[in-house]
């Protein structure tokens, strides 16, 4: 129980960090306030953003564990494997495959969490 809250906590937290960098990487293409940096940050990062916030809320509660906010942040890490797996398959950029590592640890701690 105590390593699946310390895995939500640290892949929320990678999340968030994978999230900054893919911005980072992404404001060179997609500069400005421009429908194509407004899709990319759709698309890529605010995804990142949401996983990462939801794996730590369910992370945070310790005193008396609900198992809502883990669900929840089950289902976006399953959302998230889901769509990373088809660029995964194909081969891509390093941030690829860390996503799909990172996802794969965050879907097993979630239902290690839930399911204890």
């Amino acid at each position: 129980m105590r390593i699946a809250r310390f895995a939500l906590r640290v892949g929320g937290i990678l999340a968030l960090l994978l999230a900054a960098i893919v911005l980072a990487v992404g404001t060179r293409e997609y500069p400005g306030t421009t429908r194509p940096a407004f899709r990319f940050a759709a698309t890529e990062v605010l995804p990142l953003l949401a996983v990462g916030v939801l794996n730590l809320v369910a992370a945070s509660d310790w005193r008396a564990p609900s198992r809502i906010p883990t669900a929840i942040a089950l289902l976006a890490s399953v959302l998230w494997l889901t769509s990373t797996l088809p660029r995964l398959v194909a081969g891509g950029a390093p941030a690829v495959y860390a996503e799909g590592l990172l996802s794969i640890v965050l879907v097993i701690a979630g239902v290690v969490r839930l399911t204890r």
